[in-house]
């Protein structure tokens, strides 16, 4: 995987942390965001937070909203975040 992948991913789970706080932040309300229910027929369209929670299971990272409340925690997640060989 390249740098500028691990930097993204690393973004992106820094980002999760700060959006799972606030319910009233306009990010917060993006990302929670889901279409409208007439979808077309076939598989569903991933979410950002569907794929962060599944690289964050791979990491055997469970109660991702209980964990971002503790920013000394979730630091540490982060850090191992940048680490981990299998995403």
């Amino acid at each position: 995987m390249s740098l500028l992948m691990v930097y993204i991913l690393v973004v992106t789970i820094k980002t999760i942390g700060y959006n799972v706080l606030d319910r009233t932040r306009t990010v917060k309300k993006l990302t929670e965001w889901e279409p409208c229910p007439s979808r077309p027929i076939g598989r569903p369209r991933l979410r950002w937070l569907d794929q962060v929670e599944e690289d964050l299971k791979k990491m055997k990272v469970r109660n991702l909203r209980e964990k971002c409340k503790d920013r000394r925690l979730w630091n540490e997640i982060v850090k191992q975040y940048k680490t981990h060989q299998g995403l």
